[in-house]
């Protein structure tokens, strides 16, 4: 099965490095078995935003793994998260590389 480009372009990108996800939660986030997070029933409310780091793919299971970024052991800090989360549109970014943001900056410009 061909995938949409989206999910070709994050395979190729996990070749060189992980990436990180900027997903929406919704209230069945929580209930996910052994960190397998399900797509939301259409009429479930999204009740908050979260990032991972994506570190691998399957692409006989359709889906990414990633390492979660809650400080608690659920799903031992490891999840997947399906194809089909990207595809619906509920990721909101997908970044790869490192930024240092210093928040004491007030004008938001980093120091030279």
């Amino acid at each position: 099965m061909k995938e949409i480009p989206v999910i070709e372009e994050c395979i190729e990108a996990l070749k060189k490095a992980p990436l990180g996800f900027g997903i929406r939660v919704f209230e069945s986030f929580a209930m996910a078995q052994n960190g397998r997070i399900p797509l939301p029933d259409e009429d479930e409310k999204e009740i908050s935003k979260h990032a991972v780091v994506v570190l691998g793919y399957s692409r006989e299971h359709r889906c990414f793994y990633f390492r979660d970024t809650y400080l608690r052991p659920w799903g031992s800090f490891d999840g997947s998260l399906p194809f089909e989360y990207v595809e619906k549109g509920y990721v909101l970014e997908i970044g790869q590389g490192i930024v240092t943001i210093n928040p004491q900056i007030s004008d938001n410009k980093m120091p030279t």
